[in-house]
């Protein structure tokens, strides 16, 4: 079987976008209170008479640094949820085959779409959500359906879930 190489895909490509995005957004916070410490301690500010009333605008203890870095794995994790929809947007759309008997829709569910075409966006977005619901879903999905394994072998994938 051909080796498919999903890195050319757009939703991939946007995923590393977004991923250094992230980083790089973070890192510039971490580097300014890095630097605005500096520029505290280099002019002695902290010891001008009016400093208090700046105090907690330019200083940053460790649990608040700790919170942007929860706030940068928040912003990476929701990057990559948001992948995983749009990765299987994307194959569905190259590979309109493997939709096929996905699921069946009752005539409710599609009555008010105008033509075959919201039908078959409709039917795209609800499967990506369903089978992106979690990473382990994800990842079975992908290897059954498309026979694209993210991890190479089981024990990669144990430890990127443990």
């Amino acid at each position: 079987m051909k080796k498919r190489q999903p890195k050319n895909l757009k939703s991939v490509q946007e995923f590393k976008k977004s991923i250094d995005k992230t980083y790089n957004f973070v890192h510039g916070l971490e580097s300014n209170i890095v630097a605005t410490e500096a520029l505290l301690e280099f002019t002695h500010a902290k010891e001008k008479p009016n400093y208090k009333k700046f105090e907690k605008l330019l200083e940053f203890d460790e649990s608040r640094k700790a919170y942007l870095y929860e706030l940068g794995f928040i912003a990476l994790f929701s990057n990559f949820e948001f992948f995983m929809a749009n990765f299987l947007k994307e194959l569905f759309l190259k590979h309109p085959g493997s939709l096929k008997n996905e699921r069946l829709f009752c005539l409710d569910e599609i009555i008010d779409f105008k033509n075959v075409k919201e039908i078959k966006e409709y039917v795209i977005d609800l499967t990506a959500v369903e089978k992106s619901y979690d990473i382990k879903s994800w990842l079975d999905y992908l290897n059954k359906k498309f026979s694209i394994r993210i991890f190479e072998t089981k024990k990669h994938l144990d430890h990127f879930l443990i």
